[in-house]
């Protein structure tokens, strides 16, 4: 009986071990256009226990936004994600800010399709470019990866948009980050 109540402590101490205790290391919000691609990447940032993925905004690219927003939003639920928040559109720009103004840690913005949601969220989300820091980052490791050294740079966003007519729009964020 001593033995058998033993491994029944042990099991649970063990349990309670194993559990994910700690804290995520990276905060995401993860922007996509539907395809099978952004669909797999989508679900091994699910799997990983050092990821929180704090919102999913849905842009047109391989499928058009309302699509692209059912299919992933069919994906989740199969997936037991029912409340993971997701938006497309101009609810996706309310819902990237909403997102960050809740969040502490730094927060990386992972653009699987386009960046036209990161260029509206910089125009229309006070706190994109204070929290979103794997951004900045990159723009840091290409100054490092030339050997730009010692030099004032500005970082500068021209996002051009593709609409139905002839006439791209062509918008040019000067100094997006800092």
């Amino acid at each position: 009986m001593k033995r058998a109540t033993f491994a029944f402590i042990l099991f649970f101490i063990l349990a309670s071990l194993s559990a994910h205790p700690w804290k995520p290391r990276h905060y995401v919000i993860v922007d996509t256009d539907g395809g099978v691609d952004d669909r797999k990447a989508i679900c091994l940032l699910l799997a990983s226990p050092d990821v929180r993925i704090l919102a999913i905004t849905v842009s047109d690219g391989f499928h058009k936004s309302p699509e692209a927003y059912s299919i992933v939003r069919s994906m989740l639920d199969d997936l037991w994600h029912e409340g993971l928040p997701m938006a497309s559109g101009t609810e996706a720009i309310t819902l990237i800010d909403e997102s960050l103004n809740g969040e502490t840690s730094p927060v990386t913005f992972i653009a699987l399709g386009s960046l036209e949601t990161a260029a509206k969220a910089m125009a229309g989300a006070p706190s994109f470019t204070k929290k979103i820091k794997q951004i900045k980052k990159m723009a840091e490791l290409y100054l490092f990866d030339k050997k730009i050294e010692e030099v004032d740079c500005r970082f500068d966003v021209v996002a051009i948009v593709l609409g139905d007519g002839s006439n791209p729009t062509i918008t040019h964020y000067e100094n997006a980050f800092y």
